[in-house]
């Protein structure tokens, strides 16, 4: 498997993520052993081939991790049409800005029926659907 960790530079929300969170990436998406790229965006979660995401996605970085199984590709399967949690991604900009104003707010309780890109990547990979950023998905996939 091969984590893309990615960005639109004529994207506003690609440009406020990278700006707030100081990253080169707003955006992850996974590759599995069929060939096929896996993300959440607006549209939805949705799977397409290597050459269509990379026609829309500029790579930032890219992280390999071993051992996919049967039931990781089930469970991207399993998301595909899932809606985009566009709620979240609104809420993850104001976290990102309090952030690095020094100031805490509580994380999400995901709704399994919407997804962030991370989120979704990181339910392929674990299993648990919970509020991840793609920040904390690129340090996970360095383990």
């Amino acid at each position: 498997m091969r984590f893309f960790f990615t960005y639109r530079p004529y994207n506003l929300f690609s440009w406020l993520v990278r700006t707030l969170t100081g990253q080169p990436y707003s955006h992850v998406a996974l590759q599995m052993e069929d060939g096929l790229v896996y993300e959440a965006v607006l549209g939805g979660c949705r799977r397409q081939t290597l050459d269509q995401f990379l026609h829309k996605n500029y790579v930032a970085h890219v992280a390999y991790l071993p051992g996919e199984t049967p039931l990781m590709h089930m469970r991207a399967v399993s998301k595909l049409g899932a809606a985009y949690d566009v709620p979240a991604l609104l809420w993850f900009l104001l976290f990102l800005t309090t952030d690095r104003l020094g100031w805490k707010i509580p994380r999400l309780v995901i709704n399994p029926k919407w997804l962030l890109c991370s989120e979704y990547v990181h339910y392929i990979v674990t299993g648990d659907l919970e509020t991840v950023t793609p920040r904390e998905v690129d340090e996970a996939s360095s383990l």
